[in-house]
């Protein structure tokens, strides 16, 4: 550029200058060279400027190259890596996809797995839902049984308590005829013995009479004069007199009020206690309605209303609520216990 512009410069002052000498004169001829060297002057100036833009530019040309190469290589190491990452994120996407081929074989074998367990689960359900329905069959029937058989017990046991009552009433009854025989033989004896101290000893034996037409028959003889009557014989000493039995059998204890307290049995005469051994709510309300109470409303054990002194007349009673009284429930047996008094038995009974 700076060549074909000093060409340019170069002939325009040669044009310039021919033509001056060409047809003006020497003064004009020395200005339009001095307005020609003013113009080339210029130009040059002009020249050096643009020649030293264009030097910078060439400078930073060459800087910017530099920069570019040195962007260009570091450009290219990014790329490098770039390029690495991405071979390793393929490999680690391959193996991210064989993990997912194999999570989605894992789920399938899964699957297939639960299915199986849940048919297994629905087999199972039906036979335990089977077994459970023929043990609730099983459990009603002996529910049923039990309820019969707890029927026929109340029946026999009713028989059984009309039984004791029948034999106690002919038991008494019994001895009330053995003491009117064992009366009557005494004074028979009495008689006896009087006769025989008035009249003397019997006779001899009378004769024995003549037999009959028919020969297989004898007649009997005559009989005896029978003697006098005795004079009655001193009367004899006046028994003790006797424990009046009480009104009722049982009988509450303790109690602030007479709804409430220990119970107390009378047996054989003597008042007893009744041992807390399985003693519930059903054997307080056999007693709370053997005394004219509509039920129990509670029961006790220990020494809740006190210890009670005598016999323990009764131990693991039980009681189905039905009975008329605590006698006829079931239990040890009259005086068989293994308690003392600390386990007396009470009961609060509605009002």
């Amino acid at each position: 550029m700076e060549k074909n512009l000093k060409n340019d410069i170069n002939l325009v002052s040669e044009n310039n200058v021919q033509r001056g000498f060409n047809g003006d004169s020497p003064d004009k001829a020395r200005e339009g060279k001095e307005e020609q060297r003013e113009i080339i002057i210029a130009h040059t100036e002009a020249l050096h400027q643009i020649a030293k833009e264009i030097s910078e530019l060439k400078t930073n040309l060459h800087q910017k190259s530099e920069h570019f190469r040195n962007l260009s290589t570091a450009t290219e190491q990014k790329l490098g890596e770039v390029g690495l990452q991405i071979n390793t994120s393929a490999l680690a996407m391959e193996v991210f996809r064989r993990l997912i081929e194999d999570i989605q074989i894992s789920f399938r074998f899964l699957n297939l797995t639960l299915a199986d367990v849940q048919s297994a689960a629905e087999d199972r359900n039906n036979k335990y839902t089977g077994v459970f329905l023929k043990q609730r069959e099983d459990i009603t029937n002996l529910w049923d049984y039990w309820y019969n058989t707890s029927a026929t017990i109340v029946t026999i046991k009713q028989h059984q308590s009309n039984l004791e009552q029948k034999i106690k009433g002919e038991v008494k009854l019994l001895n009330n005829v053995t003491n009117d025989l064992r009366l009557k033989d005494w004074e028979h004896s009495v008689e006896l013995r009087n006769i025989t101290l008035v009249q003397g000893p019997p006779g001899p034996k009378g004769e024995r009479g003549a037999k009959s037409v028919r020969g297989d028959q004898d007649f009997p003889g005559a009989k005896g004069e029978i003697g006098r009557q005795g004079q009655p014989g001193n009367p004899g000493q006046k028994g003790s007199k006797g424990i009046p039995a009480p009104a009722s059998r049982i009988q509450l204890v303790g109690g602030q009020v007479p709804n409430e307290g220990r119970v107390e049995i009378f047996h054989a005469g003597e008042w007893g206690t009744i041992c807390d051994d399985h003693w519930d709510i059903h054997d307080g309300t056999v007693v709370c309605k053997s005394l004219g109470y509509a039920a129990a409303s509670g029961i006790h054990s220990g020494t809740y209303f006190g210890q009670g002194t005598g016999r323990i007349w009764m131990d693991e009673v039980l009681c189905f609520g039905y009975e008329t009284s605590v006698e006829n429930c079931m239990f040890k047996g009259w005086g068989v216990a293994d308690c003392k008094h600390n386990e007396d038995a009470g009961v609060t009974c509605k009002v």
